[in-house]
């Protein structure tokens, strides 16, 4: 009786879950099969399971998927889980209580999904107000490791280390614009079938590592085609308007629908954003049914996109998306895939101009402009002001209370300069040994302001940087991030500069 009056939050089923906190020696489904627990799985704090990545065995066979969490049985449907595509790979249902009469999950396509009733295998202690705490804490960010040890270290010492690392993120990214770079100009050689080097005769036993390339090696001209670049900015813009949740489905559907694909399928019409709009959401798969829609400029709205989005497709050959590919779940509106997208319809129309990329370029080498005026004018050239339909609305189904001013504003401008213009930019100048480019680039870096408000710099400011310095430029809050993921998250205090100090390694 006691378990009962106490409130068990789901928050607190995760950490039990993640990190195994429960009589694992003799589990069993609540259909009766021997369960065991390979691995877990990631916690995901994204829209979808729980946890994912899973790994478990069932009576006897393994399963490689996703599992959900809830404190009862009956809130798989409730959550309208049963009709969702995003839990279609859950393996495993794992609640707090059942009992007979709660109905078995089922995912959208129909199959069942086994359940785990972890409250007879937990302990009376495990179910302590004091225990819910912590976990509800544990489910917060993490303190870095160094927090209680490094207030002694020089602002002077950890400012230089972070801007360290800024150059460090700033290269990681030039080189993965490089790869990419180079697939495209390969891609281009092979559609207008220039020469490739073919094999010659290749000995027996040779370790596919040995191979040689079939393709020659790229040379500076190889490079001089606008065509590639083009694609390569379109991709790294779409990437930074998909953010950190919907970056992959963003980066797919550029790649899918290609700027050579929008200029084949547009013909005449390449300056019509209402096309490119049809175009966008029709591939990323988010255009709704009508019957769908609860208001009429709504209605009114999905049925011109689907009908010219009906046009296209019977031109269309390539991949198209899934609804359940994209992520709205705990992101502000105007962060949703939809008002991004719709950004990005109005952007792309300038892209497909052909001396884009050239005027681009064209910003950082004009004679007398200075670094603040080639900065706006960059910010200016991304800018997309709201637009008929997505003034008023964040979804195809739903009004915004108020009316957007921007679909590409200002603060999303300065994050595509910092993390796409200025990386491709010093791409391009290493390429062409073009030491203008680079070193405007490098003076745009250091001029462009902070992005917004960032739980991980916050928490960096808390407890490293301690007021010794502000962080008021975008090129320290890149040496933050990369601070986070490349070394605290990852344990490489003995890689860095400030765990170095403290831990006197």
């Amino acid at each position: 009786m006691q378990r009962s009056r106490i409130f068990i939050p789901e928050r607190f089923l995760r950490e039990l879950w993640k990190h195994q906190l429960f009589q694992s020696a003799e589990l069993q489904t609540t259909d009766g099969k021997p369960l065991e627990v390979i691995s877990p799985g990631n916690m995901n704090r994204d829209g979808g399971p729980d946890f994912l990545g899973a790994q478990v065995r069932i009576g006897g066979t393994i399963y490689h998927g996703d599992v959900e969490i809830h404190r009862t049985a009956r809130e798989w449907t409730g959550h309208l889980h049963d009709r969702d595509p995003k839990y279609n790979a859950v393996i495993l249902h794992v609640v707090l209580s059942w009992d007979a009469a709660s109905p078995e999950p089922h995912v959208e396509v129909g199959r069942t999904v086994p359940v785990l009733a972890l409250q007879p295998y937990l302990s009376s202690s495990q179910l302590q107000p004091n225990n819910l705490i912590i976990a509800e804490r544990n489910e917060g960010i993490q303190s870095i490791r160094c927090s209680g040890v490094n207030q002694n270290v020089e602002g002077e010492a950890i400012r230089r280390w972070i801007e360290t690392l800024s150059t460090e993120r700033i290269e990681l990214k030039i080189r993965r614009f490089e790869d990419r770079l180079r697939e495209l100009v390969e891609e281009q050689r092979m559609a207008v079938r220039e020469h490739v080097v073919r094999y010659e005769r290749i000995r027996f036993g040779l370790n596919a590592e040995e191979l040689p390339s079939p393709f020659s090696p790229l040379a500076r001209r190889d490079y001089s085609e606008k065509e590639p670049w083009a694609q390569l900015f379109y991709e790294g813009l779409m990437e930074a308007l998909g953010y950190t949740k919907n970056a992959r489905p963003f980066v797919r559907l550029a790649r899918s629908l290609t700027l050579a694909q929008f200029r084949r399928l547009l013909g005449e019409h390449q300056t019509d954003p209402f096309a490119c709009e049809s175009l966008l959401f029709g591939a990323a798969g988010l255009i709704p049914k009508i019957g769908e829609m609860k208001d009429k400029a709504g209605r009114y709205y999905v049925r011109k996109l689907r009908s010219r989005w009906k046009q296209f497709r019977m031109k269309y050959h390539r991949e198209t998306l899934h609804t359940a590919e994209w992520q709205f779940f705990r992101l502000r509106p105007e962060n949703f895939p939809t008002i991004r997208l719709a950004g990005a319809a109005e952007l792309i129309p300038r892209l497909l101009r052909k001396d884009f990329f050239t005027s681009l370029i064209g910003v950082v080498k004009e004679d007398g402009a200075g670094t603040g005026a080639r900065y706006a004018k960059l910010e200016e050239m991304l800018m997309v002001r709201t637009a008929e339909f997505w003034a008023n609305h964040y979804t195809f189904e739903e009004q915004s209370g108020a009316a957007f001013r921007a679909l590409i504003g200002k603060q999303r401008a300065d994050d595509m300069v910092v993390n796409v213009i200025i990386p491709i930019f010093l791409l391009y100048a290493r390429i062409f040994k073009d030491k203008t480019v680079r070193e405007e680039s490098l003076l745009l870096l250091a001029a462009s302001p902070p992005a917004g408000e960032n739980s991980i710099v916050r928490q960096f400011e808390s407890d490293l940087i301690r007021n010794k310095f502000p962080v008021n430029s975008a090129h320290l809050q890149q040496g933050l991030l990369r601070l986070h993921k490349g070394y605290c998250t990852k344990g490489r205090c003995r890689e860095c500069a400030v765990g170095k100090i403290v831990f006197q390694v």
